[in-house]
């Protein structure tokens, strides 16, 4: 695992769902491999992709050009040459019975080292993308992939992948979430006035929220929660310049699950682990923010099976607020029907069978 809550979250649903589904019967490391290599590459591509989508989220086609087999096995390559002697010493000290990556840059790395070392280790990736499987995700000959739902199958075929080594399993959200989804159940009525907003900018620009939450303020039928996270300054610049007795701004919280619970419609950018919570939940998503690159594929995954909008502008966005709403039974039920109950267990499951 490595990078953002995107792929270290799924790893640690995971390693939760086997110790409480088999309790001692299985030792699960987590590994971040910034932690155990310092390969400058490694750090400077990690650093480079953040800092590109966040300044120029335009530059799609850099995304583009990474997405072949040769750019792929040629990084990896590279990478191969400067840490096979730590990836074998990780092998050596964790003595794996099965490998599961989630982190597809050096995915075929550990593929190539595992199968020449430990011929007999199952290797399992698994995508915590929806609709785009980029083939850092496809070149390891991986013994199984698993993947979010039919539609990212389908893909993975069109590119090559045997079907029977395909397991629609999923993707894994944090224990809270996933348990309190299970428990979610669609609502056959719609709801009643003041519908519930929450609101999660992530990087959208402080300009880019005020002019948002404007389009709410005062408006009675809705109650907004804008949850900003760790940026101090972000939130005392918006609680400075804008206050509604409607729209709460809060900032750091680590009860996202319950403000998910609590809420009919969500604002977000289609960040891998927040579209999953999402659909966990049975939330209708409007996407105000797409990162180019795999965030495209869950924007036209909430399009295509007609679970939320994209848009950017406020104005709009207002008004698919109460398209939402006026078919809300609507918009949950397609969502169940997308959802996979509580994914980690599901995958906790399909693990202890391989290693069994």
């Amino acid at each position: 695992s490595r990078g953002g809550k995107g792929h270290i979250m799924p790893a640690t649903a995971i390693t939760q769902a086997l110790h409480k589904l088999y309790p001692n019967k299985h030792r699960v490391t987590v590994v971040n491999m910034g932690d155990e290599s310092n390969f400058f590459l490694e750090d400077f591509l990690h650093s480079f992709y953040l800092w590109i989508f966040k300044h120029l989220s335009w530059v799609l086609w850099i995304y583009k050009i990474s997405d072949s087999k040769l750019f792929m096995k040629t990084v990896n390559n590279i990478y191969c040459q400067f840490n096979t002697k730590d990836i074998l010493e990780l092998y050596n000290r964790t003595k794996p019975d099965l490998v599961l990556s989630n982190y597809p840059i050096w995915d075929y790395s550990f593929y190539k080292i595992l199968r020449k070392s430990f011929p007999e280790v199952p290797y399992v990736n698994l995508n915590t993308d929806s609709n785009y499987p980029h083939y850092a995700w496809l070149i390891a000959d991986a013994d199984y992939n698993v993947v979010a739902d039919e539609d990212t199958k389908k893909l993975y075929v069109a590119r090559g992948k045997k079907a029977s080594k395909i397991k629609i399993l999923g993707i894994p959200v944090r224990q809270d979430v996933a348990e309190l989804g299970e428990k979610t159940l669609p609502t056959k009525t719609t709801p009643k006035a003041p519908y519930r907003v929450l609101f999660l900018p992530s990087s959208s620009s402080s300009r880019v929220i005020l002019n948002l939450i404007k389009e709410f303020a005062g408006n009675k039928d809705f109650e907004m929660e804008v949850v900003l996270g760790r940026s101090k300054t972000s939130a005392e610049k918006i609680q400075s310049k804008f206050q509604a007795k409607n729209i709460k701004i809060t900032g750091w919280t680590d009860e996202i699950a319950q403000k998910l619970s609590q809420s009919h419609i969500v604002i977000t950018k289609p960040g891998g682990s927040t579209t999953q919570e999402c659909i966990a939940m049975k939330k209708p998503m409007i996407i105000n923010k797409v990162v180019p690159g795999q965030e495209q594929g869950n924007a036209n995954l909430i399009v295509k099976h007609r679970i939320g909008f994209v848009s950017t502008n406020p104005k709009e966005i207002l008004e698919d607020c109460y398209k939402i709403i006026k078919d809300y039974p609507g918009y949950q039920k397609r969502i169940a029907d997308l959802s996979i109950n509580n994914s980690a267990k599901q995958i906790a499951h399909f693990i202890d069978s391989i290693e069994a």
